[in-house]
């Protein structure tokens, strides 16, 4: 069907993933002299079923927005925590008990976007000041 992604599901360390995708800007990072600080829930479990590709595409986005708007000295976390079941709307089937939500939250010691730029957040090619 057109304009619908597939997803690939298949066992995948999530555990690793995090670094994997810091390593594809390292060298960056490191010219700017950035930090970074990764931190997975240890109630996670080390291998999980997703998207391996999908997941790596969005933090890999994320990580690389964050790498150049963070200046020089700056630091970068990411964090993966799991989602409370009462609240993860992606967990659909309840009955499941192995089925998990996971939050990926990235961020960074950059100025934010300004009250100006937020109105600008979803227009397309549109980017604000960088490093």
């Amino acid at each position: 069907t057109s304009g619908k992604m597939t997803l690939k599901l298949a066992d995948i360390n999530i555990w690793q993933l995090p670094q994997l995708c810091f390593d594809m800007f390292m060298g960056q990072m490191k010219e700017k002299k950035l930090t970074w600080d990764i931190h997975v829930d240890p109630s996670i479990p080390r291998n999980v079923s997703g998207d391996k590709t999908r997941i790596v595409q969005v933090l890999s986005n994320l990580i690389s927005n964050a790498n150049k708007f963070t200046p020089p000295d700056g630091l970068i976390k990411l964090h993966v925590s799991r989602v409370p079941r009462a609240t993860s709307s992606a967990v659909t089937d309840l009955t499941d008990l192995n089925k998990i939500c996971l939050q990926f939250m990235v961020s960074d010691t950059g100025k934010g976007i300004s009250g100006d730029n937020q109105a600008q957040l979803f227009t397309p090619y549109y980017q604000a000041d960088s490093y």
